[in-house]
């Protein structure tokens, strides 16, 4: 049986419970910040369109990700049989449109395409929120103004890793004279300085095509990932794209994957369910779908 592990997640502090199992705090705001989280470089359009469950949906991916990068799975077999690669995770998570988290397909949705993507359990309790944060805390904007904007109702918006297949997907469609918005999670200044330096050789190829990058920070405040599979890192992926291509009135997002990869074929025979990565798998596609149109 795996272990539980309960994150309280914009709420006060309550008494710990036996069934809590380890009980966390996260705050994505405020003087108890413990995960960093902005949008940057977006036009000041932006702010007269992001809504509540918007907002909800990139809290809860962030508390998400959070968690499944801070607890390790565990080593080793139960019984010589028996492999401890599940966890069981509970949030408590404090949002803006509670009615609309707690309808019973909203939640079912949520859990089963998490529990797809992840192979771990989970469950949520939602309260409402009682003081937002400003908008600024999400949506740090860059110079430009609306009149300069020239990435409103593109087509797609892209989901842009820095890895090679993300690439090839946006060289074909820049190739096509499409302008491009390009979603980047940056967990490390690693990764932000490669997909930065692939961006720039974008511009550099494809003169004729506006191209934005979006990147964005996600990631604990002063604590390293402990857990390096973050299966759940395309859920997070998704709300960012759900944002800004709700933002700039995009028609849908694009995810570029190999093909075989996306099919989650083993590579061994122990390589199975999340072992391999879900992230563009078919049937994550259309639960993500399906819950982008309900929000």
């Amino acid at each position: 049986m795996s272990r539980r592990f309960t994150f309280r997640c914009n709420l006060p502090a309550r008494k710990l419970k036996k069934s809590d199992g380890r009980l966390q705090a996260l705050w994505t705001f405020g003087p108890n910040q413990n995960i960093e989280f902005a949008i940057e470089d977006i036009a000041k359009v932006f702010q007269q369109v992001l809504g509540g469950r918007i907002a909800d949906a990139l809290d809860i991916a962030a508390f998400v990700y959070a968690a499944d990068s801070d607890i390790k799975r565990s080593g080793g077999w139960i019984d010589d049989a028996i492999e401890p690669w599940a966890r069981d995770f509970k949030f408590e998570i404090a949002v803006r449109d509670k009615a609309f988290w707690e309808r019973e397909e909203v939640k079912e949705l949520l859990i089963a395409t998490l529990n797809f993507l992840s192979d771990d359990t989970y469950q949520f309790s939602f309260f409402p929120l009682k003081k937002d944060k400003a908008a600024q805390h999400y949506l740090d904007f860059g110079p430009a103004s609306p009149h300069d904007w020239p990435f409103q109702n593109p087509p797609r918006v892209l989901l842009f890793s820095g890895g090679l297949d993300s690439l090839c997907g946006a060289v074909e469609k820049a190739s096509a004279g499409e302008n491009l918005v390009l979603v980047s999670h940056r967990p490390v200044s690693v990764i932000d300085s490669r997909q930065q330096e692939l961006f720039e050789k974008l511009k550099e190829h494809f003169p004729a095509a506006s191209i934005l990058r979006v990147p964005v920070w996600v990631h604990k405040v002063g604590k390293p990932a402990r857990e390096y599979t973050q299966r759940t890192r395309s859920f997070l992926f998704w709300a960012l794209a759900l944002a800004v291509g709700k933002s700039v009135n995009s028609r849908g997002m694009t995810f570029f994957e190999n093909g075989v990869v996306s099919l989650n074929l083993p590579i061994a025979d122990q390589v199975l369910r999340a072992r391999a990565s879900r992230t563009t798998h078919p049937v994550t596609l259309e639960k993500l779908q399906h819950l982008s149109a309900l929000i």
